[in-house]
């Protein structure tokens, strides 16, 4: 069926009808969608690199100096 004579035959169809097609697009594309994301991330899940991928978060804190940490280890 060509493209145009499916938008036809959809203008045609009751509110009801067309909010089923509606849910059906949705949920394909919501299918399509995990698929792709899933593809994505698949291969930087390497079990030989289980941190690939993950945020690094750095503390505001970390380059400020430590002065009771020098005197523990003097």
């Amino acid at each position: 069926m060509a493209i145009t004579e499916l938008l036809t035959t959809l203008r045609q169809l009751p509110r009801t009808e067309k909010l089923k097609v509606m849910q059906f697009l949705l949920a394909e594309l919501v299918k399509e969608e995990k698929i792709t994301v899933l593809q994505q991330t698949a291969p930087s899940l390497n079990p030989d690199y289980p941190l690939r991928g993950l945020p690094l978060v750095v503390a505001e804190d970390f380059d400020q100096p430590m002065p009771e940490l020098w005197e523990a280890l003097s």
